[in-house]
């Protein structure tokens, strides 16, 4: 009898400490929480903004008649590759993937152009004025320096409103202002992805937004859509096709 009590009481003991040694280790998991379990600062944009987004495009040159030039196509990336945040005294700190579970009001982004480690700082702004939302270029970067405009300028109005029709200036002094406008919201669009598995690679998009840039006699074409950014570019001299780019791959974190 005593041995069967004895049997009893060292189960209960061991279903107790099996019992505390599960939620020490459930404690020590949630302490040991390592920043990338935390979701990536996205924000929602014309193009969507989140570090390591790329795009890759097949980009074409014509001739003063407008036919095609007889060089290779050759592959033109864009890619979004780091994204800051405001400090204290309003300098622009890199978040990295330790740092990114810290909230901020506004997120910048390096739009890096052909992988040069330069382009723009790219910001999104949906508040405020309809006519004032959309993607803005806030500044420039050249590798880790960095250059933050006294005032963002709007690029491309998102979703927009009344008014479709805005400049952009940047400044620096070796860029000339241009002229933008929302040609069309319902725009439809096509490309072929390359890294498709697909039987037809082929990707249909209405309800596209097509943009007008004009800058002296130059006028350029671009297409965006909100769940894949900008899917194609045409640029025009004196009414006659120059140059082209077309999306052919896509990768978009979640």
């Amino acid at each position: 009898m005593k041995l069967r009590r004895c049997i009893v009481l060292e189960i209960i003991l061991v279903g107790i400490l099996l019992s505390i040694l599960q939620c020490a280790m459930r404690d020590m998991a949630a302490g040991s929480e390592v920043p990338s379990d935390h979701p990536i600062p996205t924000t929602a944009s014309i193009l969507p903004l989140q570090a390591d987004n790329r795009w890759i495009y097949r980009y074409s040159t014509f001739d003063s008649t407008g036919s095609l030039q007889p060089f290779p196509d050759r592959d033109l990336k864009l890619a979004i590759t780091g994204m800051y945040r405001l400090g204290e005294g309003g300098e622009l700190v890199p978040i990295t993937r330790y740092e990114y579970y810290d909230s901020a009001d506004q997120y910048f982004y390096r739009y890096e152009w052909e992988s040069l480690d330069s382009g723009y700082l790219v910001c999104h702004r949906g508040t405020g004025e309809v006519n004032a939302r959309g993607l803005y270029i806030a500044g420039t970067f050249v590798r880790e320096q960095t250059v933050l405009f006294d005032t963002a300028r709007l690029w491309f109005a998102y979703p927009g409103g009344e008014v479709t029709l805005w400049t952009i200036d940047l400044p620096g002094g070796d860029t000339v202002a241009s002229t933008i406008e929302c040609a069309s919201k319902t725009d439809a669009a096509w490309f072929s992805r390359s890294d498709s598995q697909e039987p037809s690679p082929l990707v249909f998009l209405d309800s596209c937004y097509l943009y007008r840039e004009k800058i002296g006699e130059d006028v350029y074409y671009h297409c965006f859509h909100p769940a894949h950014g900008k899917v194609s570019m045409r640029h025009y001299y004196k009414g006659v096709l120059r140059e082209s780019y077309v999306l052919i791959s896509e990768t978009l974190c979640p």
